[in-house]
């Protein structure tokens, strides 16, 4: 898979609210920024230097992250040194894996709420009544007007997603 694609997969998952809050739930507060800067393999310190945070914090976020599976590193020892130096990859397919879940996690709780969707986004935008009024009712992919998702629109938005 090209780097393109998968930095376009990465960005469509991060679209979702839900997923990104999860995210900084389990990788910390700078967990979906240091996922948008991989394009590739990095070490620690092309972390550092591209979101100018602490190389402690960096370590905290991959390590987080990794214990999750949503990133992999490989080590190699320093032959004069005996120090290890770590380079990092992101594991898309676990990370789509691990956001289907999320989805499905709140999609579960929702169930028996009000929920609202954006017509443009289709099923990663269905979001309950409280989301929805923290969001002015904006769909928070592309900005568009939420509408009700009664039953009848539910059952027409889930047979899309299935194709």
């Amino acid at each position: 898979m090209g780097r393109k694609k998968k930095k376009d997969e990465l960005h469509s998952i991060l679209a979702d609210a839900y997923v990104r809050q999860k995210l900084v739930e389990v990788g910390g507060e700078n967990a979906i920024a240091v996922l948008r800067s991989f394009k590739g393999k990095h070490s620690d310190e092309d972390f550092v230097k591209k979101l100018k945070i602490k190389i402690s914090d960096v370590r905290s976020t991959l390590n987080r992250l990794h214990s999750e599976g949503l990133v992999v590193y490989e080590r190699k020892k320093d032959s004069e040194t005996g120090w290890y130096s770590y380079t990092w990859q992101i594991n898309l397919e676990k990370i789509k894996r691990w956001a289907e879940e999320i989805k499905k996690e709140e999609r579960e709780e929702e169930e028996g709420q009000d929920q609202y969707y954006c017509p443009v986004c289709g099923i990663s935008s269905i979001v309950s009544f409280e989301r929805a009024m923290e969001n002015g009712f904006k769909c928070m992919g592309c900005e568009n007007y939420l509408e009700y998702l009664d039953e009848e629109i539910r059952e027409k938005v889930w047979q899309e997603f299935k194709r």
